[in-house]
């Protein structure tokens, strides 16, 4: 296929060389330089959340001995058929509005190891009245093309109309009842799936706002059980709408466990509380309970687990999933705060709907078969220790997990949809380093996201000690926060010359009864002088660090495009980049000198213009040299890197659409940031930043080679 004009090339190519010459750029010195970045604070914890679910406040009451276990339980499910003698107190209005799947296991737990005979026998008389029986749903509904509005109404012969919502309360009794449906239903088979049918008030019928739910969950049914189907069988599957006043307790759905005994179907409850939610939320509340009727089909043996044993990952993946089946919803995110809150503190499997995030950053992991396969490897008996067992045993899990905290903390996991899940990660530990002796042991428990802020004085040069003395784990350290930027604690730390904030994260994936981890570290720091020369950090290798220059270049891209003069070629083409790539080194002597090198380095991205999209790249190859010097404003304090008589020899290739269009030399330096324009930095032992206060984002090097030049 013969190459399309390259205007957009010409654009892009144009966006490479001002791409540091825009709004958002530190100025060198004799401009007006930035103002200052104030010291970062330690980052505040959260407001106090709300309860996740009805049985987290019954726990509290229970432990405040407020009511017996037994008696909550009952009353809850009483709440959930709408008694009108069950009042709940005011802890549970600020529930986080969820399912009711936590009450209705927890009472089927209890009736299987509970003590009371009486609770137990209520409990079971509950639940068989939330839950109507198949033949009851036969008896009391007709095809929705043949209900024609009537009042919802059944009646007995010979006796008055008897509403349906007092008509569940009695179970639906069949005895001397005429076909006089409280339901009408739709049933409709999932080619490659299951068959499921949907049983909604015949009130509803001809309804021009109620009836559309109806069309709502039905759609939302066909395409989770397409969707999801791809992982295993579905039993038919049920949905019913709930007819009783749930006003006492604001459950929006439930998925029973089911016998294939009393019932071929999976009954998924929907009570008035969902019709409250957008309808979307609503599509994406089905799909969680339809995943429910997956894990009770596929993993049978796990899920006769306790309730409070196996959320964790019964409704952590329950919620991913749903995200699955509908990318760009995004209802889970109502658990991020949940999870920020406790993460620094609780297991993973002490969690529940709040591990969503972990579980999706597994699926991009290791793809959503390997999430399956991990699920079916959970444990079909035991407690929390046995949970905790299984995820330990995991191949490879202590950097998984470990390279899981990195990615929360650096807000890089991606959900279906391609967005990023918008955790706000707090601390409960800032610590500040002082000058001589400083000594702190890091110890967290396992399946923890143990993290800490370490401010380490200024004008003062540490000399830092870490190390392992017990047990199994991982810690990497973040100088100032970079998403990306993680490696081990460094031994030196300058503060007068560069960061001296890390974050420090410690985890730990070990078994139950295994010896902690323990991690201790030593810091010794003296005095610097305040005219400390800050350029020997300089002298070593330093390789791009590619991920931080595509973040800052794709926000200077569409800057650039726009503000190039009208009427020269790639005006009103919009570049956006797409990948950075290849390997970019920087190398400083002592002697003033520095070169550089790029090896297959280069930007790709696509252009769309009035002639439609093209896929591009420039690749370089070669090498530079300058001379370089540092110079200083004093107010605010910026060092400023200069390059001075810089030569190169770099070949550049624009390749459109998979063809080389040209290879030629560039006649010069390719880019700001290699051997060229001044660059506002800091230096590390571990890090060369560029720009680190720019709004567009800092892009940063790391150091690849000790220094270079010993004496």
């Amino acid at each position: 296929m013969r190459p399309r004009t390259p205007l957009a090339v010409i654009a892009l190519h144009a966006v490479v060389i001002l791409s540091c010459a825009v709004p958002g750029q530190a100025p060198p010195p004799g401009d007006t330089p930035p103002p200052a970045t104030p010291p970062a604070e330690p980052t505040p914890g959260p407001e106090p959340l709300p309860p996740s679910d009805f049985v987290a406040v019954l726990d509290a009451e229970v432990a405040a001995g407020e009511i017996a276990y037994e008696e909550g339980l009952i009353r809850l499910l009483r709440a959930i058929l709408g008694d009108p003698e069950v009042t709940l107190p005011a802890a549970y209005d600020e529930v986080t509005t969820t399912e009711g799947n936590s009450t209705v296991e927890r009472a089927w737990d209890y009736m299987a190891s509970g003590g009371d005979e009486a609770a137990r026998a209520e409990m079971l008389r509950l639940l068989e009245l939330i839950v109507p029986s198949p033949g009851a749903l036969e008896a009391y509904s007709r095809p929705a093309e043949a209900a024609a509005g009537g009042a919802g109404l059944a009646r007995r012969v010979g006796q008055p109309p008897l509403d349906c919502a007092d008509l569940w309360l009695a179970g639906f009794p069949l005895e001397g009842v005429t076909v006089y449906p409280c339901f009408a239903y739709r049933r409709q088979a999932v080619p490659g799936s299951s068959t499921f049918t949907v049983y909604f008030p015949a009130a509803w019928m001809g309804d021009a706002a109620l009836l559309p739910w109806f069309e709502r969950t039905r759609e939302a049914a066909y395409n989770s059980l397409s969707t999801l189907a791809d992982f295993g069988p579905f039993d038919d599957v049920s949905l019913i709408f709930s007819t009783v006043n749930h006003a006492a307790a604001a459950y929006l759905a439930t998925t029973h466990p089911y016998l294939d005994s009393l019932r071929e179907t999976c009954p998924i409850l929907i009570y008035p509380a969902a019709l409250s939610l957008g309808a979307a939320e609503f599509e994406q509340i089905i799909a969680h309970e339809i995943f429910h009727c997956w894990q009770f089909n596929n993993l049978e043996a796990q899920m006769q687990v306790p309730q409070q044993i196996k959320m964790w990952w019964s409704e952590g993946t329950a919620e991913y999933f749903s995200n699955f089946v509908y990318p760009t919803t995004n209802y889970e995110y109502r658990w991020v705060p949940g999870f920020d809150s406790l993460s620094p503190s609780t297991p993973l499997y002490e969690m529940g709907y709040e591990t969503f995030g972990f579980w999706q950053f597994l699926a991009n992991r290791w793809g959503d078969n390997g999430v399956i396969s991990l699920l079916e490897l959970m444990p079909a008996a035991g407690g929390v220790a046995e949970q905790q067992d299984r995820l330990a045993a995991t191949p490879g899990m202590g950097d998984v997990f470990h390279d899981f905290g990195k990615a929360y903390l650096d807000l890089a996991i991606a959900d279906p949809g391609g967005a990023t899940i918008p955790f706000v990660p707090h601390f409960d530990s800032s610590l500040e380093v002082p000058r001589g002796s400083f000594h702190e042991e890091f110890a967290p428990e396992a399946f923890v996201l143990d993290r800490h802020e370490l401010f380490f004085v200024d004008d003062t040069r540490f000399d830092v000690r870490r190390q392992q003395t017990e047990g199994e784990g991982r810690d990497s350290a973040n100088a100032g926060a970079r998403p990306g930027a993680w490696g081990t604690l460094p031994p030196r730390v300058n503060t007068a010359c560069g960061e001296g904030e890390y974050v420090l994260l410690v985890t730990s994936a070990q078994a139950s009864g295994e010896p902690p981890m323990t991690l201790a570290v030593d810091a010794t720091g003296e005095p610097l002088e305040q005219d400390v020369d800050c350029e020997a950090c300089l002298i070593g290798t330093w390789q791009l660090d590619n991920n931080s220059f595509f973040r800052h270049m794709g926000g200077l891209v569409p800057i650039v495009v726009a503000g190039l003069p009208a009427g020269l070629p790639g005006s009103g083409v919009e570049v956006f980049p797409t990948s950075v790539f290849g390997t970019m080194t920087l190398t400083f002597h002592d002697d003033g000198t520095a070169e550089g090198e790029q090896a297959g380095w280069g930007i790709a991205a696509k252009a769309t213009g009035r002639e439609g999209a093209i896929e591009m790249a420039f690749i370089y190859n070669g090498a530079g040299a300058a001379t370089w010097r540092v110079e200083v404003d004093d107010e605010p304090e910026q060092r400023y890197l200069f390059f001075d008589s810089g030569e190169f020899a770099l070949i550049a290739e624009q390749v459109v659409e998979g063809h080389v269009l040209e290879a030629r030399p560039t006649g010069g330096s390719n880019d700001p940031i290699f051997l060229r324009a001044p660059q506002p930095f800091t230096c590390s032992d571990t890090t060369l930043t560029y720009h680190a206060d720019d709004p567009m984002g800092p892009i940063w090097f790391v150091r690849t080679s000790e220094v270079i030049d010993a004496p």
